[in-house]
């Protein structure tokens, strides 16, 4: 995304966006997001992107989505968030199988990077999912 869209996008209520870093640090190393809101419906899109890749596979976007989601499902008041992942994107779907996101799809050959058209994976997380998955230190129970 370029600044502007970015600034575009921060001023539109259809979009909820923040950036993320590693504990105890101050560097953003990715943008979050909670998107296509519609209080009428209770639902919005979750997306990420880890743009600093040194800090993959280390729960920093884990940690960046459990906040995400308490402030959808707290701050923001949806009853539901999707999200879709390109299939071969292994990462990005244990990211949201750890926040306790539900596959429930495949869209086929949708997604095109480079020359090759790929799957998307379809994920959605309910209101009372988020506060079943909660242990009462706050913390996301493990599944």
């Amino acid at each position: 995304l370029s600044p502007l869209a970015l600034a575009a996008m921060s001023q539109r209520a259809m979009h909820d966006l923040m950036v993320f870093g590693a504990d105890g640090e101050t560097t953003p190393i990715g943008l979050i997001g909670i998107s296509n809101i519609a209080p009428m419906f209770g639902s919005g899109t979750l997306w990420y992107v880890l743009g600093e890749k040194s800090y993959e596979g280390k729960g920093i976007t884990s940690q960046a989505v459990e906040q995400a989601l308490d402030r959808a499902f707290g701050t923001l008041g949806l009853e539901s968030v999707n999200a879709w992942v390109v299939a071969n994107n292994i990462g990005s779907i244990r990211v949201l199988e750890k926040n306790g996101f539900h596959k429930i799809g495949r869209q086929r050959k949708c997604h095109r990077i480079g020359a090759t058209l790929v799957d998307r994976i379809h994920f959605d997380k309910l209101v009372d999912e988020q506060t079943r998955d909660r242990r009462n230190d706050g913390s996301l129970a493990q599944e």
